[in-house]
């Protein structure tokens, strides 16, 4: 498993970070999401063998928001 922080971009109120951290919890791949509106970051847990880095900024822009940045841990 590789743990990830995604800064994102666009996210206005409570329901669109919890929109959010739905989309990425019910997605293939991605053991745990935690998205913070105040701190704009969603902290994710995934098996980089079934899902890809492009793919985790894809769930974020369906939702309709952008990733600025991120920082992996190991």
């Amino acid at each position: 498993m590789e743990e990830i922080v995604l800064k994102i971009n666009g996210m206005k109120c409570s329901g669109c970070s919890q929109r959010l951290e739905n989309a990425l919890k019910n997605t293939d791949g991605i053991e745990s999401a935690l998205v913070d509106l105040e701190t704009r970051e969603a902290k994710i847990k995934y098996n980089q063998k079934e899902i890809s880095y492009e793919n985790l900024c894809e769930i974020v822009a369906d939702i309709g928001f952008e990733v600025e940045r991120w920082r992996k841990f190991y």
